[in-house]
């Protein structure tokens, strides 16, 4: 697995774990649930971080992503985390990581579709 494809699964990963944190609970339980926001925070800076060591040649074949956003999300999180709002990282997670997990699960089969076949040890 390349270093890309380690990333993109981080991504993948840590946007399930973000939904399934906030699973089928409503904004306001979120609002005042603060071990909530710091699991679903945690989540977003994994995911921003991991997007920015993706290479620019992975990120160039997936262009359906706001990179900028993603990893200005993380940056909002770890480094202006007295002003997150979670109203934006409530719409994050029910609006814009279904759609993120979609787009980089494909990218993924696709990736190890064109990879050559590993070799079988004899």
């Amino acid at each position: 697995m390349s270093r890309d494809d380690a990333y993109v699964r981080d991504r993948i990963e840590n946007a399930g774990l973000a939904r399934q944190f906030v699973g089928e609970i409503s904004f306001d339980v979120f609002r005042t649930d603060t071990m909530r926001h710091f699991a679903v925070a945690r989540c977003f800076e994994i995911i921003g971080e991991a997007a920015n060591r993706i290479s620019p040649e992975r990120k160039a074949k997936i262009v359906d992503l706001p990179w900028k956003q993603i990893i200005g999300m993380r940056h909002r999180v770890i480094h202006d985390y007295m002003n997150v709002d979670l109203d934006v990282m409530w719409d994050a997670i029910k609006y814009d990581l279904p759609g993120m997990i979609t787009i980089l699960e494909a990218s993924l089969s696709e990736m190890q579709a064109g990879s050559p076949p590993m070799p079988t040890q004899p």
